[in-house]
């Protein structure tokens, strides 16, 4: 190595274990593996088909957006280059930047959860297709079959206070928790790193130099990877996203000699990173509790008889008292998007109070306040103040006029929420007019 890139090496070396003293060994390290692992990205997308993003979660105070700053300066942006989904900068905006860096990355900041943020674009099927850098494609202005293709390049990273719920999203990430909030003495080291950042190009520049030997030892260490997770028995997307986080891992020291213990250390980081994904996992099977309080409604609105009704005259703990379907109606949401088409009428209060006669155990884990809340920033709501028709009792067939919650069928749909008991909705409602009149 020419003398002055062993004395880049060196410099680099300092810093980076400066920022491991921050950001802990497991973050710092996954990110620079990362970060070589971008750089073989197109190989990785030829043989495996995709390449997955990192997502930084955390609180703010936790270091993490500056953490991707710095990642980000590896390869030349200074101040993180961050981007974000707005108004002014629109989904097909970002995706169009994202023709631009090959293999590079682009950092996407302060991620928000649609689900609980009713302002916030769905970056569901956009996450879905990064993974596979698939972009855009539409028709041209001709009589032929001619389209214009938007084609993405780069490897996404992010960052965010919230954190994807959606199964597949989450499959498709590389999950960093920053959970340590900086210290004041940390705090006043910082700015010795961000410095020195100008600098962090240098560690891209000593892999581009000695490319076809890195990317050697990155595929070597690729494949061994693979097995080891594996054989721990993970499967799918976990084994191959994280191999490649730890392959480049591995490269590091032949990078930056300095930071050759890493190689004696790899053997208790491949438990941490083990143990890392093993909580990611168990994090991912928490229920999202409105979720839950869904599957809750629909058991005991379609198979949960009440135990008050009688051998001949049955029915559910949930029922026309509680909720109602319309198939069309109009409301303009909290956007001011106008929306028609099927919803369904939800009274909580009424839900609430059968279920904790019901003993549901979904009314010792929340509460309804949490429940309306989430409810009212979901992309399932439009209004919580509509007022309905609903049977005012079993045996009172007279219906009362009650202020209900209004959700969208399409959404409840597109996540496959309530639908058996929408199709009950439904067939109560073709039976509304022979209630009334009995």
């Amino acid at each position: 190595m020419p003398t002055d890139d062993v004395a880049s090496a060196r410099f680099l070396a300092e810093k980076f274990m400066m920022w491991e003293s921050f950001n802990g060994k497991l973050n710092v390290r996954a990110t620079l593996g990362y970060a070589v692992a971008c750089l073989f990205s197109r190989d990785i997308k030829e043989q495996d088909g995709a390449f997955p993003l990192m997502f930084k979660f955390g609180e703010r105070g936790t270091g993490k957006s500056s953490s991707m700053d710095w990642f980000m300066s590896l390869f030349g942006y200074r101040n993180g280059n961050r981007q974000s989904v707005s108004k002014q900068n629109t989904i097909k905006g970002l995706i169009r930047n994202m023709t631009l860096p090959t293999s590079f990355p682009f950092f996407l900041d302060d991620y928000r959860n649609h689900e609980t943020n009713s302002q916030v674009p769905d970056l569901t099927s956009p996450i879905l297709n990064w993974y596979h850098r698939i972009g855009t494609s539409m028709a041209k202005k001709s009589t032929d079959n001619q389209t214009i293709d938007t084609r993405m390049k780069a490897c996404v990273v992010m960052t965010g206070n919230d954190k994807p719920t959606d199964p597949a999203v989450l499959s498709r990430l590389i999950v960093l928790n920053y959970s340590k909030f900086l210290k004041r003495n940390e705090l006043d080291m910082i700015p010795n790193v961000v410095r020195s950042t100008p600098r962090f190009s240098e560690f891209t520049a000593l892999v581009l130099k000695d490319y076809e030997n890195v990317r050697g030892f990155f595929m070597d260490f690729l494949d061994s990877n693979k097995k080891c997770l594996a054989d721990q028995g993970f499967q799918g997307r976990t084994v191959n996203n994280w191999s490649y986080v730890m392959a480049g891992i591995q490269c590091v020291p032949y990078i930056l000699p300095d930071l050759n213990h890493w190689s004696n250390e790899f053997g208790a980081l491949k438990t941490e990173i083990y143990e890392a994904i093993h909580k990611e996992e168990a994090l991912q099977k928490e229920s999202n509790p409105l979720h839950e309080f869904f599957d809750t409604l629909e058991h005991y609105a379609t198979q949960k008889v009440d135990p008050n009704s009688e051998f001949n005259r049955r029915f559910f703990v949930l029922d026309h008292r509680h909720f109602r379907y319309k198939p069309f109606e109009a409301f303009t949401d909290a956007n001011g998007k106008v929306y028609q088409g099927e919803v369904l009428y939800l009274h909580p209060k009424r839900i609430w109070y059968a279920l904790q006669d019901a003993k549901s155990d979904v009314t010792r884990q929340t509460n309804l306040n949490t429940l309306e809340a989430k409810l009212q920033n979901s992309s399932y709501f439009l209004n919580n103040s509509v007022q309905v028709f609903l049977t005012k009792s079993i045996d009172e067939p007279k219906e009362s006029n009650l202020r209900c919650y209004v959700l969208r069928v399409d959404q409840l749909n597109e996540k496959g929420m309530l639908q058996e008991l929408i199709a009950k909705a439904k067939e109560y409602e073709q039976q509304r007019a022979g209630r009334l009149s009995a």
